[in-house]
């Protein structure tokens, strides 16, 4: 809004081109919305800290050490 570009049709993809009001700012517009939301999920996934202790991925008595017990190797 702040750049005045205008979509007259709510969707349509590409064949909604020539309805863009100045569609280079409105491309710019995409692409800033493009690289503030991949900062943000980069910023928030970095936040995460993995919980000590915590167990592995099918480990049913909690011990990560028992669940690479289980694992077998990969037969070619």
């Amino acid at each position: 809004m702040a750049f005045g570009a205008t979509l007259r049709a709510p969707h349509g993809g590409i064949f909604v081109v020539p309805l863009i009001g100045n569609p280079f700012l409105y491309l710019v517009a995409i692409a800033a919305g493009v690289c503030v939301t991949t900062a943000l999920v980069v910023v928030l996934k970095g936040l995460r800290k993995p919980v000590v202790g915590a167990a592995a991925p099918g480990a049913e008595d909690g011990s990560a050490a028992a669940a690479a017990e289980r694992k077998q190797p990969v037969a070619a």
